[in-house]
């Protein structure tokens, strides 16, 4: 009933990701279709101040007779009571249509009725204007259907859902307990199986659901003979007072068959629909020429190493003699404690003479000991 007080259920999917594809999901739902029949209305209003326990609250009273297409017989009362403010009265009434269901090759309708809906409530006590109150006639169906959801997906976590495309459909020969259904048409994709059961309580329902009345605040004690129909149903709810306020009957009835269709999209019986899951990666664009030359310089000292050490092992020198650090590290023996002082020296000249004029020799190379030279 979500459909009739608040907005359509849309389709429930799940998508791990927050961004799916699918293709296209077919599936058995219900349609609506609504017809506004207020030129075919017959009307026959009568005023009168009867009824005893009318009389008490002295109304003025305009009972109407609404004779529709199907020749069905809707009734609507407005009145006028003494100490009360406006008009008061019938703002919704209907009542379900025969439908013969489950004949071969007739549509697979659940329900259709008919109802008439007050326009307006003008602030009057004529009895003629009460007579002439203006009303809407509806012929309301709602039927299985076929579905296709075409461009279904999920963007960033939003479900984006277009129009379905709806295929009409028909009762085939069929073998209890289970209702086969086809369409003639072209888009329409295989046929489908509904329970004879479930079809005839649904049925049921709706025809109870959908004949119903209401009368506004004011007069809805009334209950005479003639006027049996307030919303007082046990079996569904009394949709008649969302639908006398309803400015767009036929966007109501389109969303409750919305509403119908996604539980049965999402039951146990339903099977899944190919999709396409997408998920996010991160790609790193190198531009080669900025590491050109960090690569190159690299790659060159590594060939220059290379080449030293190439060079020096052909000229019989070690490599780590062209090195001081290993005087660093060595033992120096017969020299002078003066000679190799530098605690008093400053200066990078001071000590550049003093390194010249040391000679040494590697004495034990296995010991690293370098003795005074001459």
């Amino acid at each position: 009933m979500q459909g009739i007080y608040l907005d359509s259920i849309q389709p429930n999917l799940t998508c791990p990701s927050g961004n799916c594809t699918w293709t296209d999901i077919h599936t058995l739902g219900v349609c609506s279709s609504c017809q506004n029949i207020t030129s075919k209305l017959t009307r026959n209003c009568t005023n009168s101040q009867f009824v005893d326990f009318l009389e008490e609250v002295s109304p003025e009273i305009s009972q109407c007779d609404f004779k529709t297409p199907h020749n069905q017989t809707l009734l609507t009362v407005f009145a006028t009571v003494r100490g009360a403010e406006g008009i008061f009265g019938t703002q919704w009434n209907a009542s379900a249509l025969f439908t013969n269901a489950e004949a071969d090759d007739a549509p697979a309708t659940l329900i259709s009725f008919e109802a008439v809906q007050a326009l307006a409530m003008p602030n009057s006590t004529s009895v003629d204007v009460l007579r002439d109150l203006p009303v809407a006639g509806w012929s309301c169906t709602l039927s299985l259907c076929a579905k296709t959801y075409p461009f279904i997906n999920v963007t960033n976590g939003v479900t984006n859902v277009t129009a379905p495309e709806e295929d009409s459909l028909l009762f085939a020969n069929t073998i209890p307990p289970y209702l086969t259904l086809y369409s003639n048409t072209s888009s329409a994709v295989g046929n489908y199986s509904f329970h004879e059961v479930d079809f005839e309580n649904l049925n049921s329902y709706l025809s109870v659901l959908f004949s119903t009345g209401f009368f506004s605040e004011g007069i809805n004690t009334i209950n005479t003979n003639a006027l049996v129909y307030l919303d007082n149903a046990p079996e569904a709810p009394p949709v008649g007072s969302r639908l006398g306020l309803e400015a767009d009957i036929d966007a109501a009835m389109n969303r409750l068959a919305s509403s119908m269709t996604e539980p049965i999209r999402s039951s146990q019986n339903s099977t899944a629909n190919p999709g396409q899951t997408l998920v996010e990666k991160t790609f790193i664009h190198v531009s080669w020429g900025w590491l050109a030359l960090p690569i190159a310089l690299a790659v060159l000292s590594f060939v220059l190493v290379i080449a030293a050490i190439a060079i020096t092992r052909q000229s019989g020198v070690e490599v780590w003699k062209n090195e001081v650090l290993p005087l660093l590290f060595a033992q120096l023996r017969g020299f002078e404690a003066e000679e190799v002082d530098i605690g008093g020296a400053s200066g990078n000249r001071i000590l550049e003479e003093r390194g010249l004029r040391l000679r040494a020799n590697l004495g034990r190379p296995d010991e690293l000991v370098f003795v005074k030279g001459e």
